[in-house]
């Protein structure tokens, strides 16, 4: 079943048992694709009654943390077991450790399943409160003294820090549990205006609990709300589409109007002219012949790619007029573009192949106004990614400036009026479970195709794909992955050329 169909299978019983409890609990052996959907389910719904939706996303993060440690917990104490080791035993807990990170890390799923044998359980939870929310998560394999220490001190150093800096100068990531993604996620909930003293750590002898109370009303750090202001006040300086494009996209979104419509407004616009023909003799578009005239232009793309065009050709007009920008930001730009097209058309979503070529353009536009608004820390969070640890520039955004591109992105495409859809794909680009279910399909999509040009780069690897995009695209193996993105990039190689 795909992870669409489980969410909306799943989507009634939990709202009912919210609306009736207050309270919805989940027990599980693992965290597979189907916990998470219906966590995500859990989620949506709890903060949709609580009117905060814009929650979902940092708080589904901070679960699967809390989550992948519980179950790695859980499979540790598995593995010592087999192996004859006492856990409590400093010593022999230290040499089964690093038997541990060699043998089960590499075959979790084998591992995965021997938890269904095992007594070990991890009971997730969320509540609706009079003056808030609280999440919880459980698992009962109880903990060493270790490990408490670990967990303590990310806590401690939560409370301490403000600044990238700080983290990776005093902190370099173990690969036991708790390890550098509880510290960071902790940041993000501090910088949304949740605070530290908000999470619970309770540890016992047969189990470890850990709680998040979620406040009704957030106030953020004052330094992060001073950085906010200054974005916001930035985008409201960006200028709006000029008339003349404004033009052209209603005429093309009025369904009484005609190609010649679009065309005698084209005209006008010599810039606007010389792209559209472009386009229509571009390797996306091309006929049996090359066009010449406008009309011919017009009719060939179609009023939805002529708006489109118009919407991306102004974009990047009013951004370069305002800002630096470097060639390898547009150039991963069109190559996500192209590659989002390409992929609705592939998946059967022809209708949406425009307004996802819009949307993978754009998606990291939020990174030319941070970079513009605060540099310094822009350079710091460059510096301190590592795509290897799962520990991308959004996060650290969020832990450094309190928002992150794909926020900053969606602001901007507000303020320009982009439809919903679009400014949802920006959005949830980097985490796409996390947009409006209406939305989840393009928001997978643009995480793709932003994936796979990331790739072609070498900055990422298959692995590093959101699984739940792939599920929501309905694409089921590596292999059939890895031959579309042959095809996409043969394509890419023959449009550039």
């Amino acid at each position: 079943m795909s992870a669409q169909a489980d969410i909306l299978e799943v989507n009634r019983s939990v709202i009912a048992a919210l609306e009736k409890h207050n309270k919805i609990e989940l027990e599980f052996a693992f965290f597979d694709k189907a916990v998470r959907n219906r966590i995500l389910v859990i989620l949506s719904g709890l903060f949709t009654r609580q009117k905060q939706e814009f929650l979902v996303q940092t708080i589904q993060k901070f679960a699967s943390e809390l989550i992948i440690n519980a179950e790695k917990a859980n499979m540790k104490r598995v593995f010592l077991q087999k192996e004859n080791l006492d856990i409590s035993n400093p010593q022999e807990y230290a040499k089964g450790l690093k038997r541990f990170r060699e043998e089960v890390l590499q075959n979790k799923p084998i591992y995965q399943k021997a938890l269904l044998d095992s007594p070990y359980t991890i009971i997730f939870s969320a509540e609706k409160l009079e003056n808030g929310s609280k999440i919880a998560v459980e698992n009962n394999a109880g903990i060493t003294e270790q490990e408490m220490r670990l967990v303590q001190r990310r806590i401690r150093l939560a409370k301490a820090f403000t600044d990238l800096d700080e983290i990776f100068e005093q902190e370099e990531e173990t690969q036991e549990g708790a390890g550098l993604g509880l510290l960071l996620i902790l940041m993000v909930l501090k910088n949304i205006g949740i605070p530290i003293d908000n999470f619970k750590f309770k540890p016992a002898r047969d189990k470890c609990r850990f709680e998040l109370f979620i406040p009704q009303n957030l106030v953020r750090p004052d330094h992060i709300e001073a950085i906010i202001q200054d974005l916001e006040k930035e985008i409201e300086l960006i200028p709006t589409f000029p008339q003349n494009i404004q033009e052209v996209i209603q005429i093309c979104e009025d369904p009484e109007a005609g190609v010649s419509d679009v065309t005698k407004k084209i005209e006008a616009d010599p810039a606007l002219a010389s792209q559209l023909l472009k386009l229509a003799n571009s390797a996306l578009y091309a006929g049996s012949s090359k066009v010449t005239s406008l009309a011919q232009a017009a009719a060939r793309a179609g009023l939805n790619a002529i708006r489109d065009m118009a919407v991306a050709l102004s974009a990047k007009k009013i951004i370069e007029s305002r800002y630096k920008v470097f060639q390898d930001f547009w150039k991963h730009a069109n190559q996500t573009a192209f590659y989002a097209k390409q992929l609705a058309d592939h998946l059967g979503r022809k209708e949406q192949a425009e307004s996802m070529y819009i949307s993978g353009l754009l998606h990291d536009l939020g990174k030319i106004i941070l970079q513009a608004v605060e540099p310094e820390s822009s350079e710091k969070i460059i510096k301190r990614e590592r795509p290897d640890l799962k520990i991308n520039t959004s996060i650290l955004e969020e832990v450094q400036l309190g928002i992150s591109h794909s926020q900053v992105g969606a602001k901007i495409a507000m303020h320009w009026h982009f439809p919903e859809e679009l400014v949802s794909a920006i959005d949830h680009h980097h985490y796409p479970a996390a947009a409006p279910e209406e939305y989840r399909f393009a928001a997978s999509l643009v995480h793709l195709a932003d994936s796979l040009a990331r790739i072609d780069d070498k900055q990422k690897t298959y692995y590093q794909i959101d699984t739940f995009a792939l599920d929501m695209l309905n694409i089921q193996s590596m292999r059939e992955l890895e031959i579309l993105h042959e095809k996409l990039k043969k394509n890419w190689i023959q449009f550039t050329v």
